[in-house]
Protein backbone atom coordinates (compact mmCIF):
# COMPACT_ATOMS: atom_id res chain seq x y z
CA UNK A 1 0.00 0.00 0.00
CA UNK A 2 1.31 3.43 -1.02
CA UNK A 3 2.10 6.03 1.39
CA UNK A 4 -1.46 8.25 -0.21
CA UNK A 5 -3.69 5.04 0.39
CA UNK A 6 -2.27 4.47 3.50
CA UNK A 7 -2.87 7.87 4.94
CA UNK A 8 -6.49 8.04 3.38
CA UNK A 9 -7.51 5.19 5.04
CA UNK A 10 -6.01 6.57 8.19
CA UNK A 11 -7.63 10.07 8.13
CA UNK A 12 -11.12 7.75 7.47
CA UNK A 13 -10.85 5.88 10.46
CA UNK A 14 -10.16 9.14 12.65
CA UNK A 15 -12.84 11.13 10.99
CA UNK A 16 -15.45 8.00 11.81
CA UNK A 17 -13.90 7.61 15.32
CA UNK A 18 -14.12 11.53 15.78
CA UNK A 19 -18.17 10.96 14.37
CA UNK A 20 -19.23 8.01 16.53
CA UNK A 21 -17.75 9.88 20.28
CA UNK A 22 -19.28 12.91 18.98
CA UNK A 23 -22.53 11.15 18.73
CA UNK A 24 -22.88 9.39 21.77
CA UNK A 25 -21.97 12.80 23.63
CA UNK A 26 -24.73 14.66 21.31
CA UNK A 27 -27.13 11.84 21.67
CA UNK A 28 -27.09 11.59 25.97
CA UNK A 29 -27.12 15.74 25.83
CA UNK A 30 -30.27 15.46 23.96
CA UNK A 31 -31.73 12.60 26.47
CA UNK A 32 -30.99 14.43 28.96
CA UNK A 33 -32.55 17.80 28.11
CA UNK A 34 -35.35 15.61 26.84
CA UNK A 35 -35.37 13.82 30.25
CA UNK A 36 -35.56 10.48 28.85
CA UNK A 37 -33.92 7.73 30.94
CA UNK A 38 -32.46 4.99 29.28
CA UNK A 39 -34.01 1.93 28.66
CA UNK A 40 -37.51 3.17 28.67
CA UNK A 41 -39.47 2.68 25.24
CA UNK A 42 -39.42 6.79 24.79
CA UNK A 43 -35.54 6.05 24.98
CA UNK A 44 -35.50 3.02 22.27
CA UNK A 45 -37.72 5.44 19.63
CA UNK A 46 -35.79 8.02 20.12
CA UNK A 47 -31.83 7.18 19.77
CA UNK A 48 -32.28 6.08 16.13
CA UNK A 49 -34.20 9.25 14.95
CA UNK A 50 -31.25 11.00 17.23
CA UNK A 51 -28.09 9.15 16.18
CA UNK A 52 -28.80 8.56 12.52
CA UNK A 53 -29.21 12.53 11.51
CA UNK A 54 -26.53 13.78 14.08
CA UNK A 55 -23.76 11.26 12.75
CA UNK A 56 -24.25 11.92 9.40
CA UNK A 57 -24.00 16.04 10.41
CA UNK A 58 -21.07 14.95 12.15
CA UNK A 59 -19.15 12.84 9.76
CA UNK A 60 -19.38 15.90 7.48
CA UNK A 61 -18.14 18.54 9.96
CA UNK A 62 -14.70 16.05 10.85
CA UNK A 63 -14.58 15.47 7.17
CA UNK A 64 -14.38 18.78 6.72
CA UNK A 65 -12.18 19.83 9.37
CA UNK A 66 -9.92 16.55 7.51
CA UNK A 67 -10.14 17.99 4.53
CA UNK A 68 -11.94 14.89 3.38
CA UNK A 69 -15.35 16.66 2.66
CA UNK A 70 -15.87 15.70 -1.06
CA UNK A 71 -15.51 11.93 -0.78
CA UNK A 72 -17.47 11.82 2.36
CA UNK A 73 -20.34 14.33 0.60
CA UNK A 74 -20.36 11.72 -2.03
CA UNK A 75 -20.80 9.25 0.21
CA UNK A 76 -23.48 11.16 2.21
CA UNK A 77 -25.20 12.15 -1.56
CA UNK A 78 -25.59 8.19 -2.47
CA UNK A 79 -26.90 7.05 1.10
CA UNK A 80 -29.65 9.68 0.96
CA UNK A 81 -30.69 9.03 -2.88
CA UNK A 82 -30.88 5.17 -1.22
CA UNK A 83 -33.12 6.22 1.62
CA UNK A 84 -34.69 8.20 -1.00
CA UNK A 85 -35.74 5.49 -3.14
CA UNK A 86 -36.39 2.89 -0.15
CA UNK A 87 -39.55 5.06 0.67
CA UNK A 88 -40.76 5.49 -2.28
Amino acid sequence: MNKRKALDLFLAAVIFACAGITTVYVSDLVLGILKIERWTAAYFVLIPVIIMPSHNILLLFYSFLFGRFNYFWEKEKMLLKKLINLFK
